[in-house]
């Protein structure tokens, strides 16, 4: 019996440390939790996301079916972060275009190389794998993840590891975790994924969370970035309904947005359409307009190449508004920036001048402007013709020194 004792210690230890371990993880989701918060036996990754694996590519061949339009990559899966572990060692393809270019999603691009590692989504149907390349919109993810771009595939890992480490959490214990990746991960993706969890559910650990994770960003708003304050915003809209949608606290959320949006990795392009996300959602329509003119003011928060398409969509959204006019007019009018003077300009085209003697004001605009390129886009939207005939396309053109889009009759 005595030479089994060391053994005992062994593992005596080895459940003890275990146990601290499980005690740690507690303790640090719990110091932030509120009083009465509540967890929910619910798997939050399984609904909403395909199983998530590192794999290394083994070989690449023309497809036979198209070998002119689509090339067929194979992978080897090398490790399973989350889904079933029968997926390591097994093979899985996935399409790609020669050249690498990809319009949709819905090829890898670009294309790897035999024996490159990377990080994929694999869906399997039928006997059948192939990776996953569409974007995961619950989430604001996508997949691959190739080894040869460093800080994407490092991102995509520290990713992937937090999933794994959630994924493998009981249901209970999931809540905690997620709250804690929110508040206090290193990783702003990390963090914007734990958000982007949380808003997935209305329980009431979920509401708690996203209001901890609120707070946290008034108190230290160097922590997050506006792409993960967007995701904030529609976690705490779903929650909080309409009286949060039109809260001075959402319109506050919404500033740091902007306030930080040339602090995003993200770009402008996904704030410009969180604003104007923010329209459809409950904002008053003074509150969002305001905001209209604080990101259009700065060309970190919204790219002067889709301006024209950005206010087109305002005046859409706002069901042509007079405000919305309002906004246009004195925009053109005031605008330190010749690309916002343009783009202001070329949406009057989609506003209906019948009405509230709408058209003399443009005139009266087209009178005082001596700018060309502004002077041709009001000139577009006096032009009489049915909103039926116009047609929209992207036809990019100078604007002292701005490329815009122009309108098109």
């Amino acid at each position: 019996m005595e030479q089994f004792i060391p053994l005992i210690k062994v593992f005596c230890a080895l459940v003890a440390s275990q146990l601290a371990l499980q005690v740690s993880l507690a303790q640090v989701a719990m110091t932030s939790a509120p009083a009465g918060a509540t967890t929910n036996p619910v798997n939050l990754i399984e609904a909403i996301h395909p199983p998530l694996v590192e794999a290394t590519v083994t070989s690449i061949a023309k497809d036979p079916a198209s070998p002119d339009l689509w090339i067929v990559i194979t992978a080897r899966v090398t490790h399973v972060y989350f889904g079933p572990a029968s997926l390591e060692g097994k093979t899985f393809t996935a399409g790609a275009k020669p050249g690498g270019n990809d319009s949709n999603g819905s090829a890898v691009s670009p294309v790897p190389n035999v024996g490159e590692g990377g990080t994929w989504a694999v869906r399997q149907s039928d006997g059948r794998r192939w990776g996953h390349t569409m974007p995961i919109p619950d989430l604001e993810l996508q997949w691959p993840r190739l080894a040869r771009d460093a800080k994407g595939y490092a991102e995509g890992r520290a990713i992937a590891r937090a999933i794994e480490r959630i994924g493998r959490a009981a249901p209970a214990e999931q809540t905690l975790l997620v709250r804690a990746l929110a508040l206090g991960d290193p990783t702003p993706a990390v963090r914007r994924l734990a958000i982007a969890l949380a808003g997935q559910t209305t329980a009431a650990w979920a509401r708690d969370t996203l209001e901890a994770v609120e707070r946290d960003d008034r108190a230290h708003p160097q922590r997050m970035t506006s792409g993960a304050r967007l995701v904030l915003d529609r976690g705490l809209v779903a929650q909080g309904g309409p009286a949060y949608a039109a809260s001075g606290d959402r319109i506050a959320l919404l500033r740091r947005v902007l306030a930080h949006a040339g602090e995003d990795p993200g770009g402008a392009a996904s704030l410009e359409d969180g604003v104007l996300g923010a329209i459809e959602t409950g904002l008053p329509e003074a509150a969002w307009l305001a905001l209209v003119r604080e990101a259009i003011a700065d060309p970190r928060a919204v790219d002067p190449a889709r301006l024209p398409v950005y206010l087109r969509e305002v005046v859409r959204l706002s069901n042509d508004s007079q405000a919305a006019f309002d906004t246009l007019v004195t925009l053109v009018r005031e605008s330190r920036l010749p690309a916002v003077r343009c783009g202001a300009a070329a949406a009057l085209a989609d506003c209906d001048l019948a009405k509230d003697a709408r058209r003399q004001r443009v005139l009266d605009l087209r009178a005082t402007t001596t700018e060309p390129a502004v002077v041709e886009r009001l000139l577009d939207a006096l032009t009489e013709r049915p909103a039926k005939d116009r047609l929209l396309i992207n036809c990019p053109i100078r604007c002292d020194d701005v490329v815009v889009c122009a309108r098109v009759l």
